[in-house]
């Protein structure tokens, strides 16, 4: 994580799933694109998010390998930065890269850091 410079320590992600890992690794939310899993959010939500990761300048967004994408590419392309569709929160794969806690977490963090630097 002190890889990513300081100002760009910042998470969009799909749903509020990484409060506690930010916390622990110098991180900021700055936002999500639902509230909760099923419920999509309203455009005026989207544009406001948007707006939110130009002002802040949010390199990347971030979408669990387990949800559909589609609503964060929107959003990425809207935001003009990159997304990341395979962070892994709380469900294990079958195979590489989370087929155990270690290997989730490993994954996560160097996807997470290489999308910040």
């Amino acid at each position: 994580m002190a890889r990513i410079p300081e100002a760009w320590r910042k998470l969009v992600t799909f749903h509020d799933a990484f409060q506690y890992f930010a916390q622990r690794y110098g991180l900021t939310v700055k936002g999500y694109v639902v509230a909760s899993p099923g419920k999509e959010p309203s455009a005026k939500a989207m544009a406001d998010l948007a707006r939110r990761i130009k002002e802040e300048q949010v390199p990347a967004v971030f979408a669990e390998a387990d949800y559909n994408p589609k609503l964060l590419e929107v959003l990425a392309r809207e935001a003009g930065v990159t997304v990341i569709t395979d962070l892994y929160d709380d469900s294990l794969s079958a195979g590489p890269p989370a087929d155990s806690y270690l290997t989730l977490m490993r994954h996560d963090v160097t996807t997470i850091v290489t999308a910040l630097q």
